[in-house]
Formats: C-alpha cells, structure tokens, sequence
C-alpha cells in the first residue's frame, strides 16, 4: 500500500475515523478541522504514515480544549520545520509496543486529570451553595475568583448559582438565591374557587384562579404547577 503522503484525499477520512474511535474511548466530543486545518494536515507527510496520524489524532483528543481545530492550533501539534527523520530501531531499547503502552498511559492520566478538576470545580461550587447567604473572606473571594476566572456563570444555570464576570480585576462575589426545599411546600385546602362558567387557560384573563386550580391539581406542588402553567418557578413564587 502507497504511504500516506502519497494518498493526501485519505488522510482527512482516517483523521475522522480516528476522532471518532477516540471520541468514543474517552467519551469526548468529536474533534473537527477547519477547512485551512484540513489543508494543513494533507500537506504533512506523515513519515510515520498511518500509525503517527492515529498518535497525532488520539494526543488531540485528550489535550486539545476546542473541538474545532484551525490551521494555526494543528500546526502547534505538527510543525511542519519540525520533520525529523524517522529512527529505525536495532538490537535492544525499548520497543515500539512499550513506546505506545506508555503514551496511553499518559493520555489516560491527563484525561483523568482533567476530570479531576472539573470535579474539583463543582465540588466547590456545592460548598458555596451549602453556605447559603454567608459572606465570603477576602481569601475565600480570591479561591473563587481563580476557580472561575475564565467563566461568566457556572456550567449548570439550574443550580441558581452565579459569579459576576472578574473584569478589570474585581473580585468575583457569588450570589446565592435560596430555593424551596419539598418540605417548604404547603397544601392550599383552605382556598376555595366558586364554580362559574368554563374558563380559559389564559393567565391574562383568570391568573389567579388558574395559579389556584394548578395547585390543588398538584397538591401544592409548586414545581409541578408552575409546569402546568407554563412558567418559572421563580415566576410563581412572586405572583404568590
């Protein structure tokens, strides 16, 4: 079979093929190429041929933090002046099976790594939560302003937990909004609606008696309600 820079039409098809083998080994997304990153890669020559395109392609998988990679990122992992030739190994050393043993495993653990400090930052995050409305130290400020200096708000919007941006160098001050345990819950039996002509669904015409009527049909069960409704939450809580 031809080497590789002798099929250039092949090399962008093995490097999908070989992103989503590893896309789905490491449970990533799928890494993609630019249209100028494509070029670039079809005029590497690859002298290690398809074994250093599948290395190249699984490195980018567990390093790389955007999923779309331009020419000027790949070139970061493929220099083109950097095109030594390749080493023919004899007598004893270590061989090419170790080599790749090793570099799995180094993959394995910067990929664990990373995993690691993500679960660090929602660690974080839950113990701010868990502190309710309690201010923060200067230090405990500085700790969060580092943690989340590169986010406008958390990952997760559902958690009501969000940092203002850190520019200009303001320190970063958590807002906390408190949400309603089950328990906070109360069943509403004691309001009664009289029973008139049919209504329409409509908060503009009835939005009292059908904030009412959604509540006893889920026995106070604001959640449930304001679903029924078609509205936050939060919405409910301040039309109540």
């Amino acid at each position: 079979m031809p080497p590789l820079r002798e099929r250039k039409r092949d090399i962008h098809l093995l490097f999908r093929k070989f992103a989503i083998d590893f896309a789905e080994k490491y449970r990533m997304p799928e890494l993609r190429l630019t249209d100028d990153a494509v070029q670039y890669l079809e005029q590497y020559p690859f002298p290690g041929n398809i074994r250093q395109l599948r290395n190249l392609v699984e490195q980018m998988t567990v390093v790389e933090q955007n999923r779309e990679v331009n020419a000027v990122r790949l070139s970061e992992y493929i220099p083109m002046e950097a095109q030594l030739p390749a080493v023919v190994q004899k007598g004893g050393g270590t061989s090419g099976s170790d080599f790749n043993s090793e570099r799995e495993i180094m993959y394995k653990i910067l990929f664990d790594m990373r995993n690691d400090i993500n679960d660090l930052k929602s660690l974080t995050l839950e113990l701010i939560k868990n502190r309710g409305n309690a201010e923060f130290s200067s230090s405990e400020k500085g700790l969060i302003n580092r943690i989340y200096a590169t986010e406008n708000q958390v990952s997760n919007p559902n958690s009501l937990l969000y940092f203002e941006n850190p520019a200009a160098g303001n320190v970063v001050n958590p807002t906390i909004i408190s949400q309603p345990n089950e328990e906070d819950f109360e069943d509403i039996e004691e309001i009664e609606v009289e029973e008139t002509k049919p209504e329409t669904l409509s908060l503009q015409n009835n939005e009292k008696e059908l904030i009412i009527k959604a509540l006893e049909k889920h026995k106070g069960r604001r959640n449930k309600a304001a679903d029924e409704l078609g509205i936050s939450q939060r919405t409910l809580y301040r039309k109540i």
